[in-house]
């Protein structure tokens, strides 16, 4: 029970860090011109991309699951969405 309980903490903790870590994400944007924010999606795109390539080469190539680019999708749509929203 109490490993539930830590795992739950560890959770709820996570959670946090993750609201306040990319809800803090796009504040930098308010001090640059972005025009319309094409080549920032670009760019922050493909700086993902990098990111998940590395981690994605230094655990070996694990096992791919094809649902998890519907996530990916939606976040670059509502990404797209945030220039304008912060202009």
């Amino acid at each position: 029970m109490s490993n539930n309980g830590a795992d739950l903490t560890f959770g709820y903790i996570s959670c946090f860090v993750a609201i306040l870590l990319f809800g803090s994400n796009f504040v930098p944007l308010k001090k640059f011109d972005t025009g319309d924010g094409m080549f920032l999606q670009w760019v922050l795109c493909a700086a993902i991309w990098l990111v998940a390539l590395v981690v994605n080469l230094i655990l070996h190539c694990p096992k791919f699951w094809p649902f998890a680019m519907l996530g990916g999708c939606i976040w670059a749509t509502g990404n797209i969405a945030v220039v304008p929203i912060i202009k």
